[in-house]
């Protein structure tokens, strides 16, 4: 089965061409091959990560799109979240640079903070909480038609190392980790589903 699109990024199921949230499940699946121990080939997704964000680009003049070469200028709030904390994580300043502040994701005050923070680290210390906060409802209001809030508090959490945040989720979601991606990613044999449950087998 594939689970990798033609231009790169994972996809969530093996039957699909593409998907409009590629940037965050190719973002996902590294962190967690990062956290499960496979040294191996973290290097290699973090190097193959940037070089799909800077493809998408140069080749849509400049701004994050969905796709490159993409006439839609689309570019969805997960994968803006995603890209941010990546970004900043890795402390890719050229990609943090090409993501605006203020477009039509800046109106949900959680992501807004997450991206001011990511942008201006020192903010984290004054404003992060906001995000937390938003970050442990969502988890606590996990159920079988609402795991991908859940999931983005995994990406949100090791974008900006927040792993106190990230505990109290867990203990607030009324399903396991492992359920919650098993959900959203079907196919008991996705990428992401195997490193999940290598990472979150004992939570």
């Amino acid at each position: 089965m594939n689970f990798i699109s033609k231009y790169g990024y994972i996809k969530p199921n093996s039957y699909d061409s593409q998907s409009e949230n590629g940037v965050l499940f190719s973002i996902q699946y590294h962190y967690l091959l990062r956290s499960s121990g496979n040294a191996s080939n973290v290097f290699w997704r973090k190097l193959h990560i940037f070089n799909l964000l800077v493809e998408n680009l140069n080749s849509n003049n400049g701004e994050f799109r969905t796709l490159p070469n993409d006439s839609n200028k689309r570019f969805s709030l997960d994968n803006m979240v995603a890209t941010a904390g990546f970004s900043r994580r890795y402390d890719f300043k050229t990609l943090l640079d090409s993501l605006p502040l203020f477009r039509w994701y800046s109106v949900r005050p959680d992501n807004f903070v997450y991206l001011l923070c990511c942008k201006y680290p020192f903010l984290k210390y004054f404003l992060l909480w906001i995000t937390s906060i938003f970050m442990i409802v969502s988890c606590l209001r996990a159920a079988p038609d609402r795991t991908s809030g859940p999931l983005l508090c995994y990406v949100k959490a090791e974008g900006l190392n927040m792993r106190f945040t990230w505990w109290l989720c867990k203990k607030v979601m009324p399903m396991t980790v492992v359920e919650c991606f098993g959900i959203y990613y079907p196919e008991e044999n996705h990428p992401i589903n195997i490193e999940a449950r290598k990472v979150f087998k004992r939570d």
